[in-house]
Formats: structure tokens, C-alpha cells, sequence
């Protein structure tokens, strides 16, 4: 019986010694478990903002290419009424050479008493 209890009050010894060392270490490893769960809150909470950070660039992007699609069927339409400016000006510019040239064939062809005018109402030979 006496080499039991020395035998067991030795076990109950080593059993005091690594519930120790098991105490000793607990303390860093729940304080180091304490670190990781607020890192993985920390990466968690920054990737959830880099997540709306990457949507609003891509909606910005949509935005711009949209802005830039409009402006250049702006231009486009620009271009086309500055186009057709310049050709009404020109049939303009025609029309009023061709009236010019109307009215001064006109009044050559009554000097040479090639064309006559008779106006409704008045008598023929009257003069003033």
C-alpha cells in the first residue's frame, strides 16, 4: 500500500504540474484567440468596404461611359445641323443670286420693250 500512495500522490503530483503548465498557456492562447476573432472582424469589416468601394467605381464607370455615349451622339448631331446650316445658307445664296438675276432680266426685257406689264384696273395708254 505504500508503494501505491507514493506512486499515486506522485501522479497526483505530475496531474497538479501540467494542469499548471496547461493554466500558464491557456492565458496567451485565449488572449491570442481574442486577437484573431477581432482581426477577422477587422479583414471582414474591410472587405465589406472595399465590396462598396468596388461597386460605386464600377457604377461611376457606367455612369461616365453613358455620359461619354450621349456626348458623342451630341457631337454627332452638332456636326449634322452645322452640315445642314451650310447647305441652307448655300440654297440661300442661290436663291437670291437667281432672283437677282429674275429681276435684272426683267427690267432689261421692259427697257427694250421686249416684255410689257398690264396691271388689272388700269386702261391701256394711260399715263400719268
Amino acid at each position: 500500500p505504500d508503494r501505491e500512495s507514493a506512486r499515486a500522490a506522485t501522479w497526483r503530483d505530475r496531474y497538479e504540474m501540467m494542469r499548471m503548465a496547461a493554466d500558464a498557456v491557456a492565458v496567451p492562447v485565449r488572449r491570442a484567440q481574442g486577437q484573431l476573432q477581432g482581426a477577422g472582424e477587422d479583414v471582414r469589416s474591410k472587405a465589406s468596404y472595399a465590396t462598396k468601394q468596388q461597386k460605386m467605381v464600377q457604377e461611376q464607370r457606367d455612369a461616365r461611359e453613358a455620359q461619354l455615349a450621349d456626348a458623342l451622339k451630341k457631337r454627332g448631331r452638332l456636326f449634322s445641323s452645322r452640315l445642314d446650316e451650310k447647305l441652307l445658307e448655300q440654297r440661300l445664296r442661290d436663291l437670291e443670286e437667281g432672283l437677282a438675276r429674275c429681276c435684272l432680266r426683267a427690267t432689261h426685257a421692259l427697257a427694250a420693250g421686249v416684255l410689257g406689264v398690264s396691271l388689272p384696273g388700269a386702261a391701256a395708254g394711260a399715263g400719268p
